[in-house]
């Protein structure tokens, strides 16, 4: 199977470079999969079942081709390459004759690897690891997959049996810091702030692929989880199973009042099919109400990373009237270059629209993006998109490996490419360059958008600044780590009626009982200034000074937590909060205090302000 897999290897990428249609090539012609799969994110999921089947002689024991040496295979190629490769045409000709320079020297170097390398080889995994190797030069998205099973783990969402926490490793310990779905906070047993320390009398380490062994098994098998919560000496044993999960595209859905009407609030996380559904159904239910009730949609794709192309079309059909362009795709074959229109009966087409963004929103989020933009049929809130602006396509190839391969560019309705290159390669760049004829476009009102590295917002929302002491608690989760000392020593309830002084008193002691240290970037800069002053000739004034500064700029934790007093009780009675309220509930209040969300807000809520930003005559 080995000199099967090796020769198919070098023959597929013969007559793959020689027959690009594949019309030659007759695992191509009779493959049921031979069509291509529009990939836009990197973890989509197959829009067909891929066929398991093995060849039929991949097996056969006594096969021809088992003993054709590796000299005789590079031999044969060479007189296939030398015989099809002088056609007369000059330029022609020097395309074969590279081609067969190409497999003249790869042939030579790998039967060198494989006959004298210093330990003996696999040639199956030497010619993967080939391929591999030019791939990973060409740009991020195109991608070599060994099995169908490393292809789906690759680009699919699909649901899985856990426990339906969320888990992150901090300080050497697997704490728990959220759940997927409300079930799990009822049924996992778990607590917000546990500390993972064991499965089933095992001790395991803080480390997430092995929890995933763990956690991952069989739907409805009983699994004991040790565990540590803060405020209780001895560890806790957790009875609790695993259950399948399923994973919800649209995290949160709500309509909720706003100035004498409704307003929906939609968050999605991946474009896919069963979610384009799933968010059908909802926004049918929301425009059945009268339109003097409609006083806006939100949709969030704030950090979606993408989807099928498909779905993204879909989502944008249900706003746009029928014959709208979408998106267009242009690549090196004709079959590549698609123009995509609505064609579907649209589900609201007056109801004012916004679109959150961020520079997570990439991919099939963006074609949505660019293409509610374009045609001025909704306003796009907060900051630039990431930028990728190029489609892949998963082509099957022999004995159950798969290629994504980047196989076009596509453009918003007014033309523009967001495409940002984020990888130094010749044919990365390449990419960037090609189908671009302009900066500046029109969308349909004839409001100037210009092309750049993702989607520009119509209404930036400038990120908060960073507080280095509110970032240093969260990343060590001492809010989360508090909140359950009080809960687990039963004294959260009593904080419902509290001062904020006392709740913030009795934060600055955990906080010194742990021995939490903090050092601002002007101590750490101080701190550094003095080590590298011991490699300098003395100077005890700089010295001096130098130490006084240090002193000077040091501060307790007291301090720092009187300070940001206000930040820290408003996130610390969210925690609260959190703890008593629905899954749901705990999301949308939390949603309220965001920057983004009171921006779309205050737009929809002023019909001239909206209508002037899309450049509508009132």
């Amino acid at each position: 199977m080995k000199k099967s897999f090796l020769f198919s290897f070098f023959v597929a990428l013969f007559l793959f470079l020689f027959f690009p249609n594949g019309s030659t090539f007759p695992y191509n012609q009779n493959n049921k999969f031979a069509q291509s799969l529009a990939i836009l994110g990197d973890d989509d999921p197959p829009q067909q079942e891929i066929d398991n089947e093995e060849d039929e002689n991949d097996n056969e024991p006594n096969s021809p081709l088992d003993t054709l040496s590796l000299e005789g295979l590079i031999k044969l190629l060479n007189e296939l390459i030398g015989k099809e490769s002088y056609t007369g045409d000059p330029n022609s000709d020097t395309l074969y004759l590279k081609i067969k320079k190409s497999f003249d020297i790869f042939g030579a170097a790998f039967g060198e690897i494989l006959k004298n390398y210093v330990v003996k080889l696999d040639p199956e995994d030497l010619a993967k690891d080939a391929i591999k190797g030019i791939t990973d030069d060409l740009d991020p998205y195109t991608n070599f997959f060994d099995s169908e099973s490393e292809l789906n783990e690759a680009i699919s969402n699909n649901d899985f049996v856990g426990l339906g926490i969320v888990v992150v490793v901090s300080d050497s310990s697997l704490i728990v810091v959220d759940y997927i779905d409300s079930l799990a906070k009822h049924l996992s047993g778990l607590k917000l702030g546990d500390k993972i320390i064991g499965f089933d009398s095992v001790r395991i380490p803080p480390n997430l692929d092995t929890l995933r062994k763990f956690t991952s098994g069989k739907e409805n098998t009983p699994v004991t989880v040790l565990v540590k919560r803060e405020g209780i000496d001895t560890p806790i044993v957790v009875n609790t199973f695993r259950r399948k999960i399923e994973l919800h595209d649209v995290s949160l859905f709500k309509i909720f009042d706003a100035d004498g009407g409704k307003i929906c609030y939609v968050r999605l996380e991946h474009f896919l099919e069963k979610s384009i559904e799933e968010l059908k159904s909802l926004i049918k239910n929301f425009v059945s109400r009268p339109i003097e009730q409609r006083k806006g949609i939100i949709i969030d794709l704030r950090d979606n990373p993408g989807g099928t192309l498909e779905s993204a079309i879909q989502l944008s059909e249900m706003f746009l009237p029928p014959g709208s362009l979408i998106v267009s795709t242009r690549g090196r074959n004709t079959k590549d270059s698609v123009i995509y229109l609505a064609t579907m009966a649209p589900i609201d087409t007056v109801t004012p629209l916004v679109i959150l963004v961020n520079n997570g929103t990439a991919s099939a989020s963006e074609v949505v993006a660019g293409a509610i933009q374009d045609n001025d049929r909704g306003l796009i809130i907060g900051e630039q998109t990431y930028g990728k602006g190029v489609v892949q396509s998963v082509v099957p190839l022999p004995y159950n490996t798969f290629l994504k391969l980047t196989t076009s560019k596509y453009f918003t309705p007014s033309g523009r490419s967001i495409h940002r290159n984020r990888f130094t390669s010749k044919s990365s760049d390449l990419i960037n360059k090609i189908f671009v004829s302009d900066t500046i476009f029109h969308t349909k009102n004839g409001r100037i958008v210009k092309e750049s590295d993702g989607i520009q917002p119509d209404i930036p929302v400038k990120s908060l600044p960073e507080n280095t002491f509110i970032n240093f608690l969260f990343d060590k989760n001492l809010f989360l780590l508090f909140v359950s000392y009080l809960e687990n020593t039963n004294q959260s309830k009593e904080y419902g009626n509290q001062p904020k002084e006392k709740l913030l008193k009795d934060f600055a002691i955990y906080l010194k009982k742990k021995g939490i240290i903090y050092r601002n970037p002007f101590e750490i800069y101080l701190d550094s200034l003095m080590k590298y002053s011991s490699y300098l000739p003395s100077n005890k004034k700089a010295e001096k000074v130098l130490l006084s500064l240090i002193k000077m700029s040091h501060r307790g934790i007291d301090d720092y937590v009187k300070e940001q007093g206000e930040k820290i009780y408003e996130i610390l009675t969210y925690e609260i909060y959190r703890r008593k309220a629905s899954f749901e509930e705990s999301r949308f209040v939390l949603l309220q205090k965001d920057p983004y969300f009171k921006e779309a807000l205050k737009v929809l809520l002023d019909k001239r302000k909206y209508n002037q930003l899309l450049g509508k005559v009132n």
